[in-house]
């Protein structure tokens, strides 16, 4: 038998042609659904916790699904305002509530004086995770929504994991209300 030649190296593929532009100017997708999709675990979980998604804006929602997408929370339901969010979470339990502080509705009660959202959740469930999400410039709220039971937070746009992780952190202590500075907040 006559030895084998060795193989020709193979030529690496070529780049992807650049995205072509979509909708808003965003290539290919918003830049909060991108970093979710780039947060997403390499390998599939099946879920075994609930997740109810509360936020106004559609992309914040996608992102969160895709975020989510192969770890062990799924999103089971998703609405756009407080009212909506309490009647959903009493009819049908979830494991942990994702709230956005920008949710109509959430800010003006938390800034008016009015019931905060975080503790209409808590008279509903005492027992409620909740984990708020928030963007920079309504970061000085964050310790208020802690002290007043949220479990956790996570900032947008989602760092890589950042959701599951907070969710998990959810799950672990109901709430560090007592000890904010414990989840990096101020």
């Amino acid at each position: 038998a006559e030895p084998e030649a060795p193989a020709e190296p193979e030529e690496p593929e070529a780049p992807p042609p650049p995205p072509k532009k979509t909708g808003a100017g965003f290539r290919h997708a918003p830049p909060a659904v991108a970093a979710a999709r780039r947060s997403a675990p390499a390998e599939s979980v099946t879920p075994d916790r609930t997740v109810l998604c509360v936020t106004a804006d559609t992309r914040t929602a996608k992102a969160v699904e895709e975020a989510l997408r192969g770890s062990r929370f799924a999103v089971a339901a998703q609405v756009r305002d407080i009212d909506q969010a309490l009647k959903q979470y009493g009819g049908q339990r979830t494991d942990t509530v994702l709230l956005d502080l920008q949710v109509p509705g959430a800010l003006e009660q938390t800034l008016g004086g009015g019931l905060n959202p975080i503790r209409q959740f808590l008279q509903v469930d005492p027992n409620c995770r909740i984990v708020v999400t928030y963007t920079e410039d309504i970061k000085p709220l964050l310790a208020g929504a802690i002290r007043a039971g949220a479990s956790a937070h996570v900032q947008l746009p989602y760092a890589t994991g950042a959701v599951a992780e907070a969710l998990g952190k959810a799950l672990i202590a109901r709430t560090v209300s007592a000890a904010p500075a414990a989840l990096g907040v101020k």
